[in-house]
């Protein structure tokens, strides 16, 4: 009888550890990549040669105007993609979308790709691609670096912020046509970031939701969390590449991140037909090695101590046998 009771009680315990598990909310990563497409049409309901509802001070102007979101978010992948559907995004035989491509050797990290096509000039439409890429080094080599970005920039018709703005100050509409990548290089104790996957995050555990805030959360709710480099490159109307090269030390008791992110929109009585190409490269690799695609499931506290509580279960029944 006492070993058909501690069966029962091994069996009790293991389904709620592995049923917890299998709900748990919390994962750890190492890289991550997201990408994102959106169609708004800001026309007015009642004369479709009026703008009016893509207002900045409309607390509701997403739930007005939005007509798709396509949203993939792969914490743990270096693979993402997306791409619109809907007729406001897609202008001849183009489509608004935004994707990420393998490097072309190891010194490169994967490409950030993006393209946002307007099918009326009342359509916004808008592309969002970003890249977490996590490495350990073992000391070899120079523990200076650079990480060489290049923001290549095409587009056929673009209407910036301030022409819209200066032709229809008063209704303080949100901003024009719109392109800007940005880089973060950081580093963490550890090589894991802890991921929340329920839309929040999570200061007391130093965890984030992965979605474009991520390096801004980091900062937050990491206390070991050092910036080493960062810059944004914002795009201007006349299609030229931008450029630039970060530079910043490695350290071997630290694991160094990179977290890369592009977005462009093309907004109301504006166009943003183009598309974009976003590399980056390390001047050397030498003994940084990327840490592996993965997201691993962390248990909730409690499914710990109820596993060992059930392990104590186990061995005090079994001494008194």
């Amino acid at each position: 009888m006492a070993q058909r009771r501690i069966g029962v009680a091994v069996a009790t315990i293991a389904a709620a550890l592995f049923g917890q598990l299998a709900q748990a909310d919390l994962v750890t990563i190492h890289n991550g990549t997201i990408a994102m497409t959106t169609a708004r049409s800001c026309s007015s309901v009642d004369d479709a040669s009026t703008l009016d509802r893509c207002y900045e001070n409309d607390a509701m102007t997403f739930a007005h105007t939005m007509r798709e979101f396509n949203q993939v978010y792969n914490p743990g992948s270096s693979y993402a993609s997306a791409s619109a559907t809907n007729a406001l995004s897609i202008a001849g035989s183009n489509v608004t979308s935004a994707w990420v491509s393998a490097p072309s050797d190891a010194t490169y990290l994967p490409n950030l790709h993006q393209q946002a096509y307007s099918g009326t000039e009342y359509a916004r439409a808008g592309a969002h691609v970003a890249l977490l890429q996590g490495y350990e080094w073992d000391g070899t080599g120079s523990a200076d670096r650079s990480l060489d970005i290049n923001f290549n920039y095409t587009g056929s018709d673009v209407t910036l912020y301030d022409d819209v703005v200066a032709a229809d100050a008063a209704n303080n509409r949100i901003d024009a046509s719109f392109s800007q990548v940005s880089v973060w290089v950081f580093s963490l104790l550890g090589t894991d970031i802890l991921i929340e996957d329920d839309f929040a995050n999570d200061p007391a555990l130093g965890a984030c939701y992965f979605d474009l805030g991520l390096a801004d959360c980091l900062a937050t709710v990491r206390p070991d969390f050092q910036l080493l480099a960062s810059t944004v490159l914002t795009a201007d109307a006349s299609g030229s590449d931008l450029s630039a090269s970060l530079n910043f030390a490695l350290d071997p008791t630290r694991t160094t991140f990179v977290w890369m992110q592009s977005m462009a929109w093309g907004r109301f009585g504006s166009f943003f037909d183009g598309s974009h190409t976003f590399t980056a490269h390390f001047d050397s690799i030498e003994g940084m090695n990327l840490l592996s695609d993965g997201a691993n499931a962390v248990p909730e506290p409690w499914s710990l101590s109820l596993f060992s509580a059930g392990l104590l279960l186990m061995w005090t029944r079994r001494q008194r046998k």
